[in-house]
């Protein structure tokens, strides 16, 4: 066997597109792959499904762009680490720890990539062969389990390794532990009910009309308000007010198990403390001013000078989303709601120091969606910066949430991280995205409102916040896009 660790190649970055400043987590973070696959594979001979990120190959001609992922040729990346090693047989012995130069790889790579897949026909599959399971089984010192649970790879090491840690491996989320009982999610209590709308089937994808039949059973054939649903391949996680019995809440729903969270159990982010901090001088943030905005961009609220018993604060900091118009060309730049409190609507950028841009008009109810009317000084295009991780995307279109794919990667920019992948009640449609737990600790405070958008420019939601920490770190919630379209909205 050998492992490749492939470096993208980098087009010449255009000034105009750049950012003035490169925020520290692009700097720091890696967008190597390591190929494992059979010894002297001509690279014309790589099986069509090995499959690299876009965004770790040129724009070259030779790279063959597919709808979610490059399938490129070795050819059009750097070879800058070759390893040998030999293939597992029967008689290997699993968890006996990888080959030291093939440690060294996946050190220091984004996502690790073999001459298979555990992704089969968009669904996550677990390993099939020997030897499949043996190359799972040492990719790292100290590992002792290794398995596919729901979307993820799950790797058990006795002591983690250094940081920082693939996103993904064979095609799949990667989440790594020492606890023998921990997943990527908290599973919380099934319940003990009737299996319901055995009509519909849920456990291999969501659509809107499931979604919508699920809700409708909550809110009619129960007592209880439900706060909160989430699917994922294989089950649901429903959040619930402290105190409900479990006897009588359905145990399965459309053919996935049910799984129930007090409220009082999930980790609720204060948002509106995304605040300036003291600067740091090993931190770099993109604090520059710019006359032609663009996704990304720092923004700010004035100094808070306190009133009565509110104390006084510093500026909230987030970023800037996208130029979106109504029906009658009405034109308005999203921003994260909470970053803007009742009476702080002036938008200041990049800091409270800088110039206003603009005022907030609109709030889109409990979208956490705002919009503001730029003043006229300002153009905006929805255009994102160049970055380490490749050239400039414009956005072109919103994405239908229920049409992502598994497994997808997107993307978000934004000055702090740089390119990184009531009756009736008013339900907000909210994705999750795994942003990994090795690659940065969590996007700075700031990050939201930055847009999220796919391979193609699509435009796939707003980034609210990342959970950082407990057995859920590294899962990510952003405002679906679409939201935007309830109220008429579009892309300009």
């Amino acid at each position: 066997m050998e492992a490749i660790l492939l470096t993208p190649k980098r087009a010449t970055p255009s000034r105009l597109k750049q950012r003035r400043i490169t925020p520290s987590p692009e700097k720091s973070i890696t967008t190597n792959t390591t190929l494992i696959s059979p010894k002297n594979r001509p690279s014309s001979a790589l099986p069509i499904t090995t499959t690299v990120p876009k965004n770790l190959v040129s724009s070259t001609k030779e790279a063959k762009i597919g709808r979610f992922f490059a399938q490129t040729l070795l050819a059009t990346v750097f070879n800058s680490l070759k390893a040998e090693f030999d293939p597992p047989s029967a008689s290997s012995t699993p968890f006996a720890g990888p080959p030291i130069e093939l440690a060294k790889a996946i050190r220091i790579s984004r996502h690790i990539v073999f001459d298979f897949s555990l992704v089969e026909d968009g669904q996550p599959r677990p390993p099939r062969t020997e030897t499949e399971r043996v190359l799972l089984s040492n990719l790292f010192p100290t590992q002792y389990s290794v398995g596919v649970y729901g979307f993820f790879l799950i790797v058990r090491v006795r002591k983690l390794p250094p940081k920082p840690w693939p996103l993904t491996v064979a095609g799949l989320p990667f989440y790594i532990t020492t606890d023998e009982w921990e997943y990527p999610w908290v599973r919380g209590k099934f319940g003990r009910g009737p299996k319901v709308l055995k009509h519909l089937d849920a456990r291999y994808k969501i659509t809107k009309e499931i979604f919508n039949a699920a809700i409708r059973y909550f809110d009619t054939q129960t007592n209880v308000r439900i706060i909160a649903i989430r699917w994922s391949i294989g089950s649901w996680r429903i959040v619930v007010p402290d105190g409900i019995n479990f006897d009588r809440l359905p145990m399965v729903l459309a053919g996935n198990p049910c799984g129930y969270v007090l409220k009082s159990k999930v980790l609720q982010p204060i948002e509106a403390a995304y605040r300036l901090k003291e600067p740091s001088s090993t931190i770099a943030q993109d604090y520059s001013t710019y006359i032609d905005l663009r996704p990304g961009v720092m923004l700010s609220t004035a100094r808070f000078e306190g009133i009565g018993s509110v104390l006084a604060r510093e500026e909230l900091l987030t970023s800037s989303g996208v130029l979106v118009k109504d029906t009658e060309d009405n034109r308005y730049m999203t921003v994260a709601s909470h970053g803007f409190p009742a009476g702080e609507e002036a938008v200041y950028h990049p800091n409270s120091n800088g110039v206003i841009i603009g005022d907030l008009e609109k709030r889109l109810d409990m979208t956490d969606i705002a919009l503001v009317k730029l003043r006229h000084q300002f153009s905006y295009r929805n255009e994102t910066f160049d970055s380490q991780a490749g050239t400039s995307v414009t956005l072109s279109s919103i994405r239908d949430p229920y049409q992502l794919n598994y497994l997808e990667l997107l993307y978000m920019d934004n000055p702090f991280t740089g390119d990184e992948d009531v009756p009736p009640f008013n339900w907000v449609r909210q994705d999750w995205i795994w942003m990994g737990q090795g690659s940065v600790d969590s996007p700075p405070d700031g990050s939201c409102g930055s847009p999220v958008w796919d391979t193609n420019g699509e435009l796939v939601l707003f980034f609210r916040f990342i959970i950082s920490a407990g057995p859920e770190s590294g899962l990510a919630i952003g405002v679906a896009a679409n939201e935007l379209e309830k109220f008429g909205f579009s892309l300009v």
